[in-house]
């Protein structure tokens, strides 16, 4: 298809592609995380790797990775926060190694870009040894 514009022909694809130059469509979405929301009973020593969310309960001694899978338009951002105080900046990976009941709390990943924030949060709870 043809335009006429100020006495000359504009093919319509050039046309197209001059105004999607002029006023870029881009798309947003507010970020969003893979969660879990089961609670986990590990009771004997393992390593144990688990997506964010829900109750995660273990032994001291075990290695415990929390997995935060995010998705958005623009890629988000990703923090760490253990009881509401960042303890890590990026990675989709927090793990706390060799457990003890001082690492009992709420850690959650938190996911930003600039249309807006998310929070998935797990519960860890270490229980001793008893052998």
């Amino acid at each position: 298809m043809r335009h006429r514009a100020q006495n000359t022909l504009v093919d319509s694809h050039l046309l197209h592609h001059a105004i999607s130059l002029r006023f870029p469509i881009s798309a947003i979405e507010l970020p969003k995380i893979i969660t879990n929301k089961d609670d986990l009973e590990v009771l004997k020593i393992e390593n144990i790797s688990v997506p964010v969310g829900g109750l995660v309960t273990t032994l001291d001694g075990n290695r415990v990775s929390m997995v935060c899978e995010v998705s958005g338009i623009p890629a988000p951002q990703v923090t760490w926060e253990r009881d509401g105080v960042e303890v890590q900046r990026g990675g989709k990976l927090y793990t706390v190694d060799s457990t003890t009941q001082g690492d009992n709390g709420n850690y959650s990943c938190v996911a930003r870009n600039n249309v807006g924030e998310v929070k998935a949060t797990s519960q860890l709870k270490i229980l001793g040894n008893y052998v």
